[in-house]
């Protein structure tokens, strides 16, 4: 007898969100498949029902699994508050305490990126489309409000709060406070322009 769709779509997730969340606290080498079905609470045997290899799921845990992309979607759905506010909002939730210093719960991109920029082109067309869906979330967020970013901008405000988080994890408290709030500041020099 078969497993059910409902099953094989749940199972398939439980191997995503555990894969994600130990890529992104032990990184890509530092994480098996033993590993990574032990904690999903699976059998090494089930991996290969979903993914063909390690680089498989690597890839598809790169297209599916970045938070700040998914908090941008969610507050682009919101009804309230003035949209510019929204997209400062989730940038400031990012580059948080929080965020930081949850490294397995957190950004996929802050965690995963020196891990994509040794990987194949395969992860890296994955880590691209996810860029790509980020940089025209943040834009719309900010379009909306009539504050109309060029693609460079963009891309100093995502590169700054990504650095800034990843600079943030590599220090001690004070100077990760400090890097995280000049971070933000940065970008709200960019979107005020």
């Amino acid at each position: 007898m078969g497993y059910s769709q409902e099953h094989v779509k749940r199972t398939r997730q439980r191997i995503l969100d555990q894969a994600g969340a130990l890529f992104r606290r032990f990184g890509y080498r530092g994480v098996g498949i033993d590993k990574i079905m032990n904690a999903a609470g699976l059998t090494r045997g089930g991996f290969y029902a979903h993914f063909k290899s390690k680089s498989d799921l690597f890839v598809t845990v790169i297209a599916e699994d970045f938070n700040f992309t998914k908090q941008i979607v969610r507050l682009q759905k919101e009804p309230d508050g003035a949209p510019r506010n929204r997209a400062l909002f989730a940038i400031r939730q990012y580059l948080n305490t929080a965020t930081r210093d949850h490294i397995g719960g957190a950004c996929t991109m802050a965690a995963s990126a020196v891990d994509v920029a040794a990987a194949d082109h395969e992860a890296k067309a994955a880590f691209e489309a996810r860029l790509d869906d980020l940089l025209s979330g943040i834009g719309d967020l900010f379009r909306e409000d009539g504050v109309a970013l060029n693609r460079a901008e963009l891309h100093a405000i995502l590169a700054t709060s990504v650095g800034g988080l990843v600079l943030a994890r590599a220090c001690n408290d004070r100077a990760a406070e400090d890097m995280l709030q000049a971070s933000y500041a940065l970008i709200e020099r960019v979107v005020d322009g």
